[in-house]
């Protein structure tokens, strides 16, 4: 009986702490969303930091978490794109539905695809696999990144828009230069971030087990 309740305890703490963690990594999605925090902006292009939340929440939190934050990244993305952010501005403006599927469902699978990429590097393992917290680090970047700009070439292929009073070829001016050093910058430092956040998740659940 005791060891019944001991182990009833532990899942409803797991439960708990589950709950609490997804709570943070929310909350801090959007403080970063609305802050200078999140983006890095350099002229039309920006290097997000919000791929770490979501890297995050599908290490510890699975397909559910993963893909919640990367729904929560995209939507406020989008809603970045009435105003606050010119060049979403200027591509809703055109094409909002297209628009739709480059913020929310790019990050979407952004974070579903991280998930997935940490479960396959804990196959068969008793407990995570180091591997799985860099490979989870550098997929949710990437995935973003990847993901978000091939939606940007497909939909705005050959098409310019006007922001700032300046006409942009998408795909020229937007898409091929954030390819270059923006793209990989991101990746780095979003990997480094998120794997140190990871090592320091695990040593405190080993803690409070």
């Amino acid at each position: 009986m005791k060891t019944t309740n001991n182990s009833a305890g532990r899942t409803a703490g797991s439960r708990t702490y589950k709950m609490a963690l997804m709570a943070v990594l929310v909350a801090l999605t959007l403080v970063m969303s609305f802050t200078p925090i999140g983006y890095l902006r350099i002229g039309f292009l920006s290097i997000t930091l919000l791929s770490i939340p979501v890297a995050i929440s599908a290490a510890k939190l699975g397909y559910v978490g993963g893909g919640t934050v990367g729904l929560i990244f995209g939507i406020t993305s989008f809603v970045q794109c009435f105003g606050m952010d010119p060049f979403g501005t200027a591509i809703f403006s055109m094409k909002p539905v297209a628009t739709v599927i480059i913020c929310i469902i790019s990050r979407l699978l952004c974070g579903l695809g991280a998930a997935a990429i940490y479960k396959l590097c804990n196959i068969n393992a008793k407990k995570p696999r180091m591997i799985s917290y860099v490979a989870t680090g550098i997929a949710a970047p990437f995935l973003n990144t990847l993901f978000f700009l091939s939606f940007l070439a497909l939909f705005f292929n050959n098409i310019s828009v006007t922001v700032a009073g300046t006409q942009i070829d998408v795909v020229k001016g937007v898409v091929l230069p954030a390819l270059s050093l923006n793209s990989v910058l991101e990746i780095v430092i979003c990997s480094v971030l998120s794997f140190g956040v990871l090592v320091a998740l695990s040593r405190v659940e080993k803690r409070i087990r």
